[in-house]
């Protein structure tokens, strides 16, 4: 058995598969597990929000063109979700704006 050094950190590339995922599954409700499916992704982006962005809006990869891609998974997994009845906490949604008026600053 391997040690925790070995378990991957968490990157964008996560919340990106998340946000793809959830917005697949908004769009394309078609197959018996898309539910379940929904229901990890935007579990998942709930807490990789959250976990990948400190508080004050910086992505904790400190890398700001990846800020970039980040809130975009991020803001459009939010959006389709808000127009499909399935919209993300206030503390996902705060995340966002702090990450907003990081990039604005």
């Amino acid at each position: 058995m391997g040690t925790s050094r070995d378990i991957p950190r968490p990157t964008i590339h996560l919340i990106g598969e998340l946000s793809g995922l959830f917005v697949g599954c908004v769009t394309w409700p078609f197959w018996p597990d898309t539910v379940k499916w929904q229901q990890i992704a935007k579990d998942g982006l709930e807490h990789e929000a959250l976990l990948q962005n400190a508080a004050d809006g910086v992505n904790r990869e400190q890398a700001i063109s990846y800020q970039q891609f980040v809130l975009d998974f991020l803001l459009l997994a939010g959006l389709a979700g808000r127009e499909n009845d399935d919209a993300f906490t206030e503390p996902y949604w705060r995340r966002i704006e702090s990450m907003l008026e990081f990039i604005a600053s």
